[in-house]
C-alpha cells in the first residue's frame, strides 16, 4: 500500500482526485447518516460495548476525510485505506484469537464434565 502510495504520488493524478472530489460528498453524507443512526441500534443492547468502539474509531477515520473533501487526494485516500485495512486485520486477529480462547474454556469445561460423570465400580 505504501508503494502504491509513493507511486501514485509521482504520476498525475488529476481525473481520479477530480472524481473523488466530486464523490466524496455523497459518500461522507451517507457515512453521517449512518453515523446518527448508530446510536440508536447499539442502545438496543445487541452491539456489543467493543463493537461501538470499533465504530466510533472508525468513524473518526473517515470523517477527517468528509469534512475537506476538496483537499482529499488519492494519496489521502490510500493513507486512510491502510489504516483502515491495518485495524481490520487487528480486530479480526483478536476477534479470532478470543473465540479460539472461548472454545478452549468449554472444551475443557466439558472434559471437566465428563470426568465427573464417570461411574466408578
Amino acid at each position: 500500500m505504501a508503494v502504491a502510495r509513493l507511486a501514485l504520488s509521482a504520476c498525475t493524478t488529476t481525473s481520479i482526485d477530480t472524481a473523488i472530489q466530486t464523490n466524496l460528498p455523497k459518500a461522507g453524507q451517507i457515512v453521517e447518516t449512518a453515523h446518527v443512526a448508530f446510536p440508536a441500534v447499539a442502545a438496543t443492547g445487541k452491539v456489543k460495548a467493543r463493537t461501538v468502539a470499533k465504530v466510533e474509531a472508525a468513524y473518526g477515520g473517515v470523517a477527517i476525510i468528509c469534512v475537506n473533501p476538496a483537499g482529499v487526494t488519492v494519496a489521502d485516500a490510500l493513507g486512510k485505506l491502510q489504516e483502515g485495512v491495518t485495524l481490520l486485520r487487528i480486530d479480526v486477529q483478536d476477534e479470532k484469537r478470543m473465540a479460539h480462547e472461548s472454545r478452549a474454556v468449554i472444551h475443557q469445561r466439558l472434559d471437566n464434565r465428563k470426568r465427573c460423570e464417570r461411574p466408578t465400580f
